[in-house]
Protein backbone atom coordinates (compact mmCIF):
# COMPACT_ATOMS: atom_id res chain seq x y z
CA UNK A 1 0.00 0.00 0.00
CA UNK A 2 1.41 3.32 -0.86
CA UNK A 3 2.46 5.77 1.90
CA UNK A 4 0.77 9.00 2.45
CA UNK A 5 2.65 12.12 2.21
CA UNK A 6 1.46 13.22 5.52
CA UNK A 7 3.01 9.58 6.90
CA UNK A 8 6.35 10.20 4.52
CA UNK A 9 6.82 13.97 6.06
CA UNK A 10 6.31 13.02 9.56
CA UNK A 11 8.93 9.95 9.15
CA UNK A 12 11.06 12.52 7.63
CA UNK A 13 10.07 15.36 10.00
CA UNK A 14 11.11 12.87 13.18
CA UNK A 15 14.54 11.87 11.18
CA UNK A 16 15.09 15.67 10.73
CA UNK A 17 14.71 16.39 14.28
CA UNK A 18 16.43 13.44 15.61
CA UNK A 19 19.72 14.30 13.74
CA UNK A 20 19.34 18.68 13.82
CA UNK A 21 17.78 18.76 17.30
CA UNK A 22 14.26 20.59 15.36
CA UNK A 23 11.61 20.26 13.33
CA UNK A 24 12.21 21.23 9.49
CA UNK A 25 10.36 24.00 7.87
CA UNK A 26 10.59 24.24 4.19
CA UNK A 27 13.24 26.88 4.31
CA UNK A 28 15.03 25.05 7.05
CA UNK A 29 15.53 21.80 4.24
CA UNK A 30 16.34 24.36 1.43
CA UNK A 31 19.06 25.39 3.44
CA UNK A 32 20.77 22.25 4.17
CA UNK A 33 20.25 21.11 0.19
CA UNK A 34 21.48 24.51 -0.53
CA UNK A 35 24.72 24.39 1.89
CA UNK A 36 25.29 21.05 0.51
CA UNK A 37 25.69 22.61 -3.04
CA UNK A 38 27.60 25.90 -2.42
CA UNK A 39 29.68 25.55 0.92
CA UNK A 40 32.82 26.76 1.17
CA UNK A 41 33.90 27.04 4.45
CA UNK A 42 33.59 30.08 5.31
CA UNK A 43 30.71 31.91 8.28
CA UNK A 44 28.02 33.13 6.10
CA UNK A 45 26.53 36.58 6.19
CA UNK A 46 22.80 36.65 5.98
CA UNK A 47 22.23 38.02 2.69
CA UNK A 48 24.28 35.11 1.81
CA UNK A 49 22.28 32.29 3.67
CA UNK A 50 18.75 34.22 1.65
CA UNK A 51 20.66 32.99 -1.18
CA UNK A 52 22.09 29.62 0.03
CA UNK A 53 17.94 28.85 0.77
CA UNK A 54 16.88 30.14 -2.67
CA UNK A 55 19.85 27.53 -4.40
CA UNK A 56 18.53 24.86 -2.33
CA UNK A 57 14.73 25.77 -3.76
CA UNK A 58 16.32 25.95 -6.88
CA UNK A 59 17.84 22.63 -7.15
CA UNK A 60 14.53 20.64 -5.50
CA UNK A 61 13.08 22.11 -8.48
CA UNK A 62 15.13 21.67 -11.00
CA UNK A 63 14.53 17.99 -10.27
CA UNK A 64 11.13 18.77 -11.26
CA UNK A 65 11.55 20.43 -14.14
CA UNK A 66 11.05 23.74 -13.01
CA UNK A 67 14.06 25.73 -13.20
CA UNK A 68 17.03 25.04 -14.68
CA UNK A 69 20.77 26.31 -13.87
CA UNK A 70 22.02 28.69 -16.27
CA UNK A 71 26.37 28.07 -16.90
CA UNK A 72 28.71 30.92 -16.30
CA UNK A 73 26.51 32.95 -13.85
CA UNK A 74 27.47 32.52 -10.17
CA UNK A 75 25.49 36.22 -8.43
CA UNK A 76 22.90 36.56 -7.49
CA UNK A 77 21.27 33.54 -7.27
CA UNK A 78 17.95 34.70 -9.16
CA UNK A 79 20.14 35.49 -11.82
CA UNK A 80 21.84 31.69 -11.75
CA UNK A 81 18.40 29.92 -12.34
CA UNK A 82 15.76 29.85 -15.59
CA UNK A 83 12.44 29.05 -15.11
CA UNK A 84 11.47 26.28 -17.84
CA UNK A 85 7.72 25.72 -16.40
CA UNK A 86 5.78 27.67 -14.34
CA UNK A 87 4.25 26.15 -11.07
CA UNK A 88 0.72 25.89 -10.83
CA UNK A 89 -1.42 28.33 -8.85
CA UNK A 90 -1.99 26.93 -5.29
CA UNK A 91 -3.53 28.12 -1.56
CA UNK A 92 -0.76 28.26 0.88
CA UNK A 93 -1.71 24.84 2.54
CA UNK A 94 -1.45 23.79 -0.82
CA UNK A 95 1.88 25.42 -1.68
CA UNK A 96 3.21 23.64 1.62
CA UNK A 97 2.35 20.30 0.80
CA UNK A 98 3.91 20.54 -3.10
CA UNK A 99 7.26 22.13 -1.25
CA UNK A 100 7.26 18.69 1.33
CA UNK A 101 6.35 16.76 -1.47
CA UNK A 102 9.66 18.00 -3.68
CA UNK A 103 11.76 17.72 -0.83
CA UNK A 104 11.06 14.11 -0.11
CA UNK A 105 11.27 13.68 -4.04
CA UNK A 106 14.71 15.17 -4.31
CA UNK A 107 15.99 13.57 -1.02
CA UNK A 108 15.10 10.11 -1.75
CA UNK A 109 16.60 10.45 -5.92
CA UNK A 110 19.74 11.73 -4.42
CA UNK A 111 22.46 9.34 -3.59
CA UNK A 112 22.73 8.54 0.35
CA UNK A 113 25.62 11.32 0.82
CA UNK A 114 22.68 13.44 1.32
CA UNK A 115 22.75 15.51 4.97
CA UNK A 116 18.60 15.08 5.75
Amino acid sequence: MPVSHAERWQKFSAEFREKFGKLPTTDSVFFIIGLEETYTGKALEKEEKTDVIAHGFYKVFEAKGYFQEVQGISHPVTEKWKAIRQMPEMTDAERVVFFEQAILDYINNKPQTHPC
